[in-house]
């Protein structure tokens, strides 16, 4: 899982041509099955709060589906593998 920082934004992020999950939080916790089909990032909300504060979240975890460079979807709290298929439709 990439660690993401406001150093490596635009490229890992912006420039992506893969879809791309981004969670905010204190350790990863995204199920790596999700890498099939996102590029999934992580953004430590301890070493990088300036960073993270320019997402407005509410709550921790927080992960962010963006493509395009356009937030998608926003979803709260850890969940399993079988729970991300869902939320995100996969297969």
């Amino acid at each position: 899982m990439m660690q993401l920082t406001q150093d490596n934004y635009r490229k890992e992020v912006l420039e992506s041509s893969k879809p791309v999950l981004i969670e905010f939080s204190d350790a990863p916790a995204l199920p790596e099955e999700l890498a099939a089909q996102y590029k999934l990032c992580h953004v430590d909300v301890q070493t990088q709060a300036a960073f993270a504060g320019q997402f407005d979240l509410l709550h921790l975890p927080t992960s962010i589906l963006m493509r395009g460079g356009r937030v998608e979807q926003r979803i709260s709290g850890r969940r399993t593998a079988e729970q991300w298929a869902r939320i995100l439709k996969t297969d």
